[in-house]
């Protein structure tokens, strides 16, 4: 089967990634499309990718180039299948595989607990196009619900209780969204003695004890996460299922879009749906205490053989 498989970078690719054997697809014999990004250029390193340009769900200049991107595409290569995780590349991209007739399939992101994102409710509006939720709670009407990229995982208590002195602290990709309050909160609870690396992303915080980076590809972030006794993060769905299949439980800390650190809110959505399946230790930066890097350390996360995701 020749796949066409869809997602913005981030988030929405590493479920994208995680999902495709769940619906039957080989992953290295299929076609990507993405923006170009340390992770996404890691994660993708050897498979066929097609590059495209960054931009937002409501850009409407890139929109149009992404449709005419995607047009050129399928006039060049013909797919049995197009599937895509969002965000700003699905509209143009799934909408032109409907127009080809080619099968087009979006799953929403796991962020979105109680309702579809602005993409998945443009994606509504295509006709034809297969629309998933991750949360059996609002799967009604054309929304169908066929698993989570979150299922399988469990978590078990480490013998002892090993006290957390490597830490890595990480904003994730999101860009131009600075997360000082989270970094600044790790800061004002850590020991002098803790080996710390931030990963800060925009965020402009001088004087922070330890290595500071921007950014880090996909690889060196996985082996960061392997080596840390503690892993600090937004809410963000890559980092977290990064940090679950090192098996750490991570510590979370949700971005606030009152206080432009996110677009919206959906970071505490997801943020309190790990917290109910025990798959994070959830607090807000004024929350944030050593004690819960602590707990963190002590537990492992388990993973399971998740069963199939079915497309429709």
């Amino acid at each position: 089967m020749s796949a066409l498989l869809i997602a913005t970078a981030g988030g929405h690719l590493s479920q994208l990634v995680q999902l495709a054997p769940r619906f039957g697809i080989d992953p290295t014999n299929a076609t990507w499309v993405t923006v170009p990004t340390a992770q996404s250029e890691t994660l993708l390193e050897g498979h066929d990718v097609v590059w495209a340009t960054y931009s937002s769900p409501r850009d409407a200049r890139r929109l149009v180039e992404h449709t005419v991107e995607a047009a050129r595409l399928l006039r060049r290569r013909r797919f049995d299948i197009a599937v895509s995780t969002g965000s700003s590349l699905a509209p143009p991209f799934l909408a032109a595989a409907r127009v080809a007739r080619i099968p087009s399939h979006y799953v929403e992101s796991a962020t979105r607990v109680d309702g579809p994102s602005f993409t998945g409710r443009l994606m509504s509006a295509v006709p034809g196009v297969h629309l998933y939720t991750q949360h059996r709670g609002w799967a009604h009407g054309r929304w169908h619900f066929a698993g989570s990229v979150f299922d399988g995982w469990g978590v078990e208590q480490r013998p002892g209780r090993p006290a957390p002195k490597r830490v890595l602290v990480t904003v994730g990709s999101a860009k131009s969204f600075p997360f000082t309050s989270m970094i600044e909160a790790v800061r004002r609870v850590l020991p002098e003695s803790a080996n710390v690396l931030w990963q800060v992303g925009d965020a402009d915080v001088p004087g922070l004890p330890g290595r500071v980076v921007s950014t880090m590809t996909a690889g060196d972030m996985a082996a960061e996460i392997r080596a840390a006794d503690v892993v600090v993060s937004h809410a963000g769905t890559g980092s977290v299922l990064s940090c679950l299949q090192a098996g750490k439980l991570p510590v979370i800390v949700p971005r606030a879009a009152d206080s432009g650190e996110h677009i919206d809110g959906h970071q505490d959505e997801i943020a309190d749906m790990l917290a109910a399946r025990g798959l994070a230790v959830v607090r807000r930066p004024a929350e944030l205490q050593f004690t819960d890097l602590e707990l963190s350390a002590s537990q492992v996360v388990t993973q399971a053989t998740p069963p199939p995701f079915h497309l429709r």
